[in-house]
């Protein structure tokens, strides 16, 4: 969904973050966003994060986002890419992608060694939170799924 492909074609790279000469993380990165989309963390029970739109769901939520970009609150990504720095497993991760204050709301996609969850974030909390494996809904054998713009729950026949 990066159009015209031509141009943004260039523009999209693999960034290998470092610290000291030793990797901490990698993500894909677009030529002049310093936030994170997709990333990686590496090892025994690293992580990927993936970052998605999510609207508002009350009335006043986009004021609410303004109000908090006003009153410099820390931008979405830039928490993430913090995250990333700093949290080196899957767990943790978690709790701190849940409990960070956020500018805006947002879907942040987990996924670990046979784990995974959906965040659905508030600026100020969670909204609702999909786990991969366990029962989510009131249906039987689901699956989750996310797109750019809406979570959705399907069930197999």
């Amino acid at each position: 969904d990066f159009s015209p492909v031509p141009f943004m074609t260039n523009l999209v790279y693999n960034g290998v973050f470092k610290k000291n000469g030793k990797e901490v993380f990698r993500s894909q990165m677009i030529a002049g966003y310093t936030m994170v989309i997709t990333a990686l963390k590496l090892g025994k029970d690293g992580y990927a994060i993936e970052r998605n739109t999510r609207y508002t769901d009350h009335w006043g939520g986009n004021k609410e986002m303004i109000d908090n970009l006003e009153t410099g609150r820390i931008l979405n990504g830039w928490q993430l890419r913090k995250i990333l720095e700093n949290v080196n497993n899957f767990d943790d991760a978690i709790q701190q992608i849940s409990t960070v204050p956020y500018a805006s709301t947002e879907y942040a996609i987990v996924s670990g060694v046979q784990k995974g969850q959906i965040i659905s974030r508030n600026p100020d909390n969670v909204a609702y939170r999909q786990v991969l494996g366990e029962k989510n809904f009131d249906e039987p054998n689901n699956y989750i799924i996310i797109t750019n713009f809406v979570s959705f729950l399907f069930w197999h026949l």
